[in-house]
């Protein structure tokens, strides 16, 4: 996938599947990190049927292996 290229592909590496997903977005690259790392955001990222809703407030920042409640 390019970087203007929307899509989804799975593939078998190594006897392992890999699900890679990529989309693009016209916005800069610091204002997209922004909004997919605030966990506020996780509703609006999250299809309605799951019905998700965070138990308590994220402690922030936000780092590789937060744990959301």
């Amino acid at each position: 996938m390019n970087s203007r290229t929307s899509g989804i592909s799975i593939e078998r590496a190594n006897e392992r599947w890999w699900l890679l997903c990529a989309q693009w977005s016209p916005a800069p690259v610091d204002t997209v990190f922004l909004f997919f790392s605030a966990p506020q955001n996780l509703k609006k990222l999250t299809p309605s049927f799951f019905q998700f809703r965070m138990q308590e407030p994220p402690v922030l920042p936000l780092r590789n292996s937060s744990l959301i409640d």
